[in-house]
């Protein structure tokens, strides 16, 4: 899916780097990113995704979402500010997997 049409599903801050990209999976976990991937920088209660960046990229992401940008960003890497990180891996994910919630049945018993 091309990222230019992920981010019409959320509102980013700002865009450094080219965002007419393929992309090929979503991965909190920069060890579990593929190449052409999108990595999203989590902050936690012990660790901050933010750290990972590097590792990210060298597994082969193309492109980070990300709380606060680095001060010297790569040329080759599109890095997509968002004001909530989380709520951004929420509303990407949903896009990318073609809104999955859309199919479910709800039913409700009182």
């Amino acid at each position: 899916m091309q990222l230019r049409d992920l981010l019409k599903e959320c509102q980013p801050l700002t865009v450094h780097g080219n965002s007419d990209l393929e992309i090929a999976g979503l991965s909190y976990d920069s060890r579990k990113v593929q190449s052409g991937g999108l990595f999203f920088c989590l902050r936690g209660g012990g660790l901050d995704g933010h750290n990972f960046i590097h590792s990210a990229i060298g597994q082969g992401a193309k492109a980070i979402v990300l709380e606060a940008l680095p001060k010297d960003p790569a040329e080759q890497i599109c890095f997509i500010q968002v004001r909530d990180a989380r709520l951004a891996l929420a509303q990407l994910s949903a896009a990318f997997y073609q809104h999955p919630s859309a199919e479910l049945t709800l039913v409700g018993i009182t």
